[in-house]
């Protein structure tokens, strides 16, 4: 905006500044004759006759250090149109900082004078800097944990609330369950708290999950967590214990960063459960069709997950998935485990709270592979066992582990064998394999004691799962996955679950299948794209002996909106079923509202999640749920902001300010103001800022804004007549505003309140003009129109 304001006030004045400003570090000599003649005051002349150069003050301007873009500074020019060097400069431009005192006559920090062989391009037509420095002026970029940002204390309170509602003929039902984790950060301690409530069940109720604080210690390139924990070890890991444990930095597999996900196919509208050890985790609501569930926490690395599919009409289908499937084995890193508590219960079964300690360690056998040993014991329990990691060749990994266990009272001795590898064998293809072996003696440390015969025959004797994924321009994406599962008693119970989809010129088409011991599915979607994201989906869906026809419309209306309507049922005895949902993002909170209607039964569904971030200047809300690593950012004091983060899109409040749920933990994380939502009259110093935090840092992020009061000004003389053409408008102390143009009018690009302004006209005259703007109102207009006399002197 500033750099095409400054384009047309310098075509008005001088009809060849194009040609002048595109010279570097040349002279131009003007006729001022010429110039005079023609109404231009010649005075400009000698302000443009040197190399193009910016006017005096602050601008916001486009920086490049040796060729690089380092995005948008504030620079500073002095009276000559030449660049200052500040310290604020310095440091966006990567620089290194100079001595207290270096500072030239104007204050500015003699940074040539300190490195002669810089040199400075200005381009004011393009509102550019370009800097070439010598190498060693550039700050030292080398990144050690020193330098990810530490400390700050804020408090977070996520939450997930879902509430269903069903009436029929037959009676009317309700369900409502709350998710919560609540805590702090501090001095780089994570404190968290997880609860969960579920109402309209028989097995409704408040459950405690854990509490926890963690912390990473620099000296020590380790972790240390206190608490309601599960343990941490490339051996025993994934015991829910109440304790401390100290393990290598960032090799556990936290309560947020599960990998665990469930896929299946819902037949309807469907709520959805999953419970880990007897305890809910996560519920959720799914549309008909395929769905896939991620972002949840498992509670432990040894219990298998329940998963719980809950139809409109109440029709209720269950099926297990083992946790070796999601990879919960710690990933070994070189160092030492220490684990030391006494044994959590699990929510479906009392564990004796016996003292448990263990210790295990990995080190390093050659470049690709790792060595790991350990001991657990226990007053009634000891087990010991190793494991290897190691590449097997460029992108296949493979893990291995074996432990050994002894139960003093039942005096059992037994093995458990345990094996992974994946692997990206092409380009576009990969699969993932895990299998546990238990021999029928063997025992986990949270097997109970008191366990009858056909209750340790129930325990599994061995589990399978491997995944396949391919994707090809031609023939589409295909991905499988299978897990098996046999019990001590001869049981088995296996699950198969795969989906095909590939994009056409004017269609997309999926299809999807899996099946149970006793059950098959299978679903089959055309999509056909009607512009923009607007889609027209149509399906049939088959289980058992049962399909279903359907069609859905969706569409992802903008960053806020997104919208489902849909009917299925099409052709069936009963009647159609209809459907319809809408996601909201009132951009401090998600929100889900669903209807689903037939002829005998109603159903409501609603959801809201997000977060809220308590900090010292106040409480400010978020749309998403609030990790270990967050922040706020502040826009001056604008709301209604938008920027972009590593969890999707914020927006400020009334007080400027939006969380930043989520900052990745030593590693860069990118924050962005989007410009299109900033007020018309504000400039932007710098719209982006880049983020290396520390783990359990809270880090607050402040993107300054200049408010810009550009006015077009009508000027006339005490006869009334405008101004002519040419005449350049100064301030008291010389400094060029602008020029007029044709009609008088001057468009003055920033007005610092009432001031008296020179306007140089032609054959040396001279004349004032008093500019007092009304109080700013701080429209969104881009400028104000205004009307002056000018006084002859």
């Amino acid at each position: 905006m500033a750099s095409g304001v400054a384009r047309a006030v310098c075509l008005a004045a001088l009809g060849v500044c194009e040609h002048v400003l595109a010279a570097q570090s040349r002279t131009v000599e003007f006729d001022t004759d010429v110039l005079g003649s023609r109404g231009i005051d010649p005075a400009m002349a000698e302000y443009f006759r040197l190399a193009p150069r910016f006017s005096e003050g602050r601008r916001v301007v486009t920086l490049f250090v040796n060729g690089r873009q380092q995005g948008w500074a504030e620079a500073q020019f002095d009276n000559a149109g030449e660049l200052c060097f500040t310290q604020s400069l310095l440091n966006k431009a990567g620089l290194r900082s100079l001595e207290e005192g270096i500072t030239d006559s104007q204050g500015c920090l003699a940074f040539q004078a300190h490195y002669p062989q810089t040199q400075v391009t200005l381009r004011p037509n393009q509102q550019e800097v370009l800097l070439l420095v010598p190498t060693h002026a550039l700050a030292d970029v080398a990144q050690t944990t020193t330098n990810f940002t530490r400390g700050g204390t804020a408090g977070m309170f996520s939450y997930d609330l879902l509430g269903l509602d069903n009436a029929s003929s037959a009676g009317s039902s309700r369900y409502i369950s709350a998710s919560t984790l609540a805590g702090f950060n501090t001095a780089d301690w994570i404190v968290r708290s997880r609860q969960q409530w579920n109402s309209g069940q028989q097995t409704g109720g408040v459950e405690h999950l854990y509490s926890y604080a963690q912390r990473d210690l620099q000296r020590l390139d380790s972790t240390l967590q206190l608490g309601q924990i599960n343990t941490s070890s490339p051996l025993f890991a994934g015991v829910p214990i109440t304790g401390a444990q100290l393990f290598p930095a960032q090799s556990a597999v936290r309560p947020s960063e599960s990998s665990a996900a469930v896929d299946g196919i819902a037949n309807s509208p469907s709520r959805i459960e999953v419970r880990q050890s007897g305890a809910l985790i996560y519920s959720t609501w799914v549309p008909p069709g395929p769905f896939s569930l991620s972002g949840f926490s498992l509670l432990n690395g040894s219990d298998d997950l329940l998963v719980k599919v809950i139809g409109e009409d109440g029709a209720t289908r269950e099926f297990a998935l083992p946790v070796s499937a999601f990879h919960q084995i710690s990933q070994a890193r070189p160092g030492y485990h220490l684990a030391v508590g006494t044994l959590r219960s699990r929510a479906d079964e009392q564990i004796d709270n016996q003292t448990v300690a263990t210790l295990s360690g990995s080190w390093g056998l050659g470049p690709t592979s790792l060595l790991s040993s350990g001991l657990m014991t226990t007053p009634n329990y000891q087990a010991s066992g190793w494991g290897i990691d190691t590449r097997l060749f460029q992108h296949a990994d493979l893990r291995w582990r074996t432990v050994l266990a002894r139960q003093a009272d039942t005096d059992s001795q037994g093995v458990q064998q345990s094996l992974s590898i994946s692997s990206a064998f092409f380009e576009r293809a990969s699969f993932g394999l895990s299998a546990t072996l238990r021999s029928e003696q063997y025992r986990d440390v949270l097997d109970n004691q008191s366990y009858s015969a056909d209750q340790l025959q129930q325990r599994f004797a061995n589990q399978f799962s491997a995944t396949l994924g391919w994707a090809d321009p031609r023939w589409g994406g295909i991905s499988a996955a299978i897990s098996r599962s046999a019990l001590h008693n001869g049981e088995h119970r296996q699950r198969l679950s795969g989906s095909w989809g590939k994009g056409f010129k004017h269609a997309s088409v999926s299809f999807n299948i899996e099946a149970e011991s006793n059950a098959t599915a299978m679903h089959l979607s055309i999509g056909i794209p009607l512009g923009g994201s607007r889609q027209l989906r149509t399906y049939a869906s088959h289980r058992d002996t049962q399909t279903t026809l359907g069609s859905a419309l969706s569409e992802q209306v903008n960053d806020t909106v997104s919208y489902r309507l849909g009917v299925d049922g099409i052709g069936e005895a009963r009647g159609s079923r209809l459907n319809a949902s809408v996601g909201l993002l009132p951009r401090y909170a998600q929100v889900g509202l669903g209807v689903n209607r037939d002829a005998a039964s109603n159903s409501y569904m609603g959801q809201l999640k997000g977060g809220i971030a308590v900090h010292e200047d106040g409480v400010t809300f978020s749309p998403y749920a609030i990790q270990d690593t967050f922040g706020i950012a502040s826009v001056g004091n604008l709301s209604g902001v938008q920027l972009t983060t590593p969890s999707g899109p914020v927006w400020t409040d009334g007080d400027g300010r939006a969380v930043i749920p989520g900052l990745s933990a030593y590693s860069q994380s990118r924050v962005q103001v989007m410009t299109r939502t900033l007020p018309r009259r504000v400039d932007l110093i710098n719209g982006f800022k880049e983020v290396q935090a520390g783990r359990g840092s809270f880090n607050t992020l402040d993107f300054e804004v200049i408010s810009v009061r550009r006015v077009l000004m009508q000027i006339v003389d005490e006869q009334g007549m405008p101004i002519s053409r040419g005449a350049s408008v100064l301030t008291e102390q010389g400094q060029l505003l602008g020029s007029v143009v044709e009609g008088g009018k001057a468009f003055l690009s920033d007005v610092q309140g009432a001031q008296t302004l020179h306007v140089q006209l032609a054959n040396n005259r001279r004349c004032e003009l008093q500019l007092e703007p009304p109080p700013d109102t701080h429209s969104d207009q881009l400028y104000e129109a205004m009307e002056g006399v000018c006084h002859a002197r």
